[in-house]
This record gives structure tokens, C-alpha cells and sequence, in this order.
């Protein structure tokens, strides 16, 4: 007779032994269920806790859930965006919306700052970080956003990082991955302006602070052409020299076949349909390191 081959839920035992000062030692165990109607079955795991002469089966404990980053009007994403309505979106007002994947996930959390362009992006990016296993995550996005320079209504990127890592103790940890997606308005073709890009990003970098993880920064790239195109390279190049991992925006738009397709008719925002793209673009660099 053939040996009947194990089913996707007839795992092996797990016994890890916890000690905790006065209380002995308390013995748990990851088990899945053997069979129809064992213990277990229909969940994901369940937790068998030995105290003494007494067992308990519970459930798993779920991952650990962080708050803060929301503003604004707060609602579940839409189910035809995420069927299971994993993240929250609050809207400040049309140019400014945030979002939050609230809970830990294995690959740690992560906090994006941007302005239009993530803006248009933010469902592709949250849904792809998600996936990947990150968590929490945490989106602040606004049209018209700089690096430095806000209003009350119109928040600098370096007033969002405050904000964000006074919103809850997770955000302020050195291991979040803070990705800066700042730019393109602080980048405008005077030579004045020039002589302030490596003030402007070091006002970034400082902002984060510290970590232990990579931070990045995506540069910038409009269709404008010159002096704008001049500008925008000695910006990329002075993230590049900050130190930071530069998500390469620029050359993923100076190697489109038809950018008339993609970009949006002021050569600086994309259209509805290629949003997406950025948000794939911005998210798979986070992944990918």
C-alpha cells in the first residue's frame, strides 16, 4: 500500500517553551489540525497552552496593530480597490489624503511622504507593500508638497515626518523605511534655487533621523525640457551624493517609448491610467531591498 501523503494542514508540532520570572515555565504550541474536525481546522493556527494539569486551545494571537498617520474624514478603502479593506484612507481635503495598514508585518513597517504624484499613486503602493509583507505602513501625500517650505494648509514634507513620528512610538523607531517622494516642486530653474538642493535634502534627511534600514528618495523627472531637464539632474545627483537609495523615477520616464501616453498634458503629472505605474515603481525598490 502507497503512504498516504500529508495534507496542506497536517503539519508538525511546534513546542516553544516561554520562562517568565515567577510563573515556571509555560510550554506553547503551534498545531494544525490532522484531519476533519481536529483542532484547529478551519483556522489558521491555534495556540495550546499547558499550565500545570490544565490546557487551553486559543487562537493565535493576531499581529500587533499601530495607530496615528490618518487625518482627515477616515474611512476603510473602497472594496472594489481591496476586497478586504486592509488599509484606511483619510481625506483632508482633495489635495491631501493619508493612509494606514495599521498592523506589524514581517518585513517591518514603512512610511512614504509625498506630494501629487504619490498622491495619485497611494492604492497601488499601500496594496503592493502590503503584499510583500510590510507593516504597518503609513502614506501622507499632498499636491503641491516641498520639502521645506508648507503653509498650514499646504504641510511641508519636514512638518509631515514631525507629525508622522509624534503620531505613535512606531513611527519614531529607527527601523521604519522612510521613503521621501519630494521634489519636483522644489526643483525650478534658477540658479538661486540651485545653490539650496543640498540644504533642502539634508532638511529631509535630518527630519528622518537615524535607522537602521535604508531610506530612500525618489527623484524627479517632468517632461518640460530645458532648463527644467538641467535642474532636475542636479537634484537626482544631489540625492544620489546624500547617501540615500534613489528610486529612479527619472529613468524610468526618460526610457518610455511614448511619454505623450503616460504623462498628462502639463508634462508633469501623469495621467489616470499610469498612476499605477508609479506606485508599482516606488513600491518594488522598498521590496527589492
Amino acid at each position: 500500500m502507497a503512504a498516504a501523503h500529508p495534507s496542506r494542514r497536517a503539519l508538525a508540532l511546534l513546542a516553544v517553551t516561554i520562562l517568565s520570572a515567577g510563573s515556571g515555565a509555560l510550554a506553547l504550541a503551534v498545531a494544525s489540525a490532522a484531519g476533519p474536525g481536529a483542532i484547529g481546522d478551519g483556522a489558521d493556527a491555534t495556540v495550546v497552552a499547558e499550565r500545570g494539569s490544565m490546557v487551553q486551545v486559543e487562537p493565535m494571537p493576531g499581529p500587533a496593530t499601530h495607530g496615528g498617520c490618518l487625518l482627515g474624514s477616515v474611512a476603510p478603502v473602497a472594496a472594489s480597490i481591496d476586497p478586504a479593506q486592509r488599509w484606511s484612507i483619510g481625506v483632508v481635503s482633495i489635495n491631501w489624503k493619508t493612509a494606514l495598514y495599521p498592523l506589524s508585518g514581517v518585513r517591518g513597517p514603512v512610511v512614504v511622504v509625498g506630494d501629487s504624484l504619490t498622491h495619485g499613486s497611494v492604492n497601488t503602493t499601500m496594496r503592493d507593500l502590503v503584499d510583500a509583507g510590510f507593516g504597518p505602513v503609513c502614506i501622507d501625500a499632498a499636491v503641491s508638497r516641498r520639502v521645506v517650505v508648507g503653509t498650514a494648509t499646504l504641510v511641508s514634507g519636514v512638518d509631515t515626518i514631525t507629525r508622522i513620528k509624534t503620531s505613535d512610538p512606531a513611527w519614531a523607531l529607527p527601523v521604519v523605511r522612510w521613503v521621501l517622494a519630494l521634489g519636483t516642486n522644489d526643483v525650478r530653474p534658477y540658479p538661486a534655487t540651485l545653490a539650496t538642493f543640498s540644504t533642502t535634502i539634508a532638511y529631509g534627511r535630518n527630519a528622518v533621523g537615524p535607522t537602521v534600514v535604508p531610506m530612500y528618495w525618489v527623484d524627479v523627472r517632468t517632461r518640460r525640457g530645458e532648463p527644467y531637464t538641467t535642474y532636475e539632474n542636479e537634484w537626482n545627483n544631489r540625492l544620489a551624493a546624500a547617501g540615500t537609495i534613489v528610486i529612479g523615477f527619472a529613468a524610468w520616464a526618460d526610457a518610455l517609448a511614448d511619454p505623450g501616453s503616460v504623462f498628462a498634458g502639463d508634462l508633469i503629472h501623469l495621467t489616470t491610467a499610469s498612476y499605477p505605474l508609479r506606485g508599482h515603481l516606488v513600491a518594488d525598490a522598498i521590496i527589492a531591498t
